[in-house]
């Protein structure tokens, strides 16, 4: 039975400096809002699209403000004119400044047709502050990969290639100002659910998230 001592004071002395290291690491503190908050913050793939504006899109846009996304196309009948209508109600419920510190994105699943002016018509039949969002499809098919959707043509007519739906994801996705996934969301939403999760987290500290997995920092640079 001697024999046995070793090997579990060596199994627990391992337990408790794996404990006591876990202890110690930044943990991701919980937004406690009514969206489904994933249970790690997710990083998003590179990626670069152009709004309807003519302005770049990419990862640097996702800095500084909390962003919410959403995936769809200006020929849609159902799910996007919900979605859309539904932004439109919850912008209206948000004060001018929190507005500031926030961006809705529409991005275009149908890159082909919805050309700039279609989309920037689009979004502005809905609200101002909506942004439109395209890109190539392997550009838009890049970035909803982040958000694990894609999306795909369903045709209608077999000898009219122009006519045609989308198949796409009705989620709604919330990005945070580190540019990080944070929670989704699957309409239909009550109404003010979406408006007052956002004026949570704007009330919220900013957090800062040490990404170790592309900086890896020398304690002796930082003395001075």
């Amino acid at each position: 039975m001697k024999q046995l001592k070793w090997p579990f004071i060596l199994v627990f002395g391992l337990l408790a400096i794996f404990l006591f290291i876990r202890r110690f690491e930044p943990q991701a503190d919980r937004l406690e809002i009514k969206g489904q908050e994933l249970g790690k913050p997710q990083k998003l793939p590179d990626f670069a699209l152009t709004d309807a504006e003519g302005q770049v899109f990419d990862k640097s846009t996702l800095q500084k403000k909390w962003s919410v996304v959403f995936f769809g196309f200006t020929r849609c009948t159902t799910t996007c004119p919900m979605v859309m209508g539904y932004f439109k109600n919850e912008i209206a419920r948000l004060a001018a400044s929190d507005l500031q510190k926030l961006q809705f994105v529409m991005v275009s699943v149908d890159p082909e047709h919805d050309q700039t002016e279609k989309l920037k018509e689009f979004v502005k039949l809905y609200h101002p502050a909506i942004r439109g969002v395209n890109g190539t499809v392997d550009q838009v098919k890049n970035f909803a990969a982040g958000f694990h959707v894609g999306f795909a043509k369903e045709e209608q007519d077999p000898k009219n290639i122009d006519i045609y739906m989308m198949a796409h994801s009705p989620k709604i996705f919330l990005v945070d100002p580190n540019g990080l996934w944070r929670a989704v969301y699957d309409p239909p939403l009550a109404p003010g659910a979406l408006a007052s999760d956002l004026q949570k987290v704007l009330t919220r500290k900013q957090e800062v998230h040490q990404l170790s997995l592309d900086v890896s920092v020398d304690p002796k640079s930082s003395r001075s």
